[in-house]
């Protein structure tokens, strides 16, 4: 699904710069939306560079012009948009100025998170097969992409965990591992949505958007001891 906010983002972007970088910018936009909405039909091996260039309305060799290394090439710049929208989620969810609890910010990031995904869960099941693939093959350069881009977001996450901690809202550890901890439960969140008859048979596939985003947020601020438990010191 293209996303419905990148035109708005397209115009933040293209603030200050010239004519011809402005029309380069919206070309190159226009061929990621074309080949987004193509895998998330098609998949991703079954996409031919003809259909992306005859979606976009563009000839094969401006997509090469744009994107030399071809279908690969646009797939990264799509994971690139994603690993974008993640950093984007989490910045507005733990803003410093943003009013409420700590727990309504996590709420917050987990709730956005959910409503980014279920808009696109047919490109993240191409996604997240394809950077299997890359990381398997013999791709040190892309793997090396997506390690950077995962420790960006990562570290963006620990900021304003660190934050918590250091105001008392969130017993000290270290920043980093919760951020790993929590983007793994993110990640098991969002597979047991996946539309798969052996995952969306499960209760946990049924439970609304809202709802797990507020349980995942108890879950990883009070984990799942009880009151006896927490008396005891145990």
């Amino acid at each position: 699904m293209v996303n419905t906010n990148r035109h708005v983002n397209m115009e933040t972007t293209t603030a200050g710069l010239t004519r011809r970088e402005r029309e380069r910018l919206v070309r190159r936009s226009e061929i990621l939306s074309a080949a987004e909405a193509i895998f998330a039909e098609k998949s991703f091996h079954k996409t031919t560079l003809s259909e992306i260039a005859s979606r976009a309305e563009f000839g094969k060799g401006t997509i090469y012009n744009y994107f030399p290394d071809g279908k690969e090439e646009i797939l990264i710049a799509i994971f690139d948009q994603l690993y974008d929208g993640l950093k984007k989620i989490i910045l507005l969810s733990f803003a410093p100025d943003k009013a409420g609890s700590f727990r309504d910010a996590m709420t917050s990031f987990f709730q956005r998170s959910f409503d980014f995904f279920e808009e696109r869960i047919d490109l993240f099941m191409i996604l997240i097969k394809e950077s299997r693939h890359l990381h398997q093959g013999h791709h040190q350069q892309r793997a090396s992409f997506f390690a950077e881009r995962h420790n960006e977001i990562i570290a963006a996450l620990a900021e304003p965990l660190d934050r918590a901690m250091k105001r008392g809202d969130l017993r000290r550890v270290q920043p980093h591992f919760l951020a790993h901890l929590i983007f793994l439960h993110l990640k098991g969140s969002h597979l047991k949505h996946c539309p798969q008859p052996a995952v969306s048979s499960s209760p946990a596939a049924n439970i609304p958007a809202h709802q797990l985003a507020n349980e995942l947020t108890d879950f990883i601020l009070f984990g799942v001891a009880g009151p006896n438990m927490i008396q005891d010191g145990k």
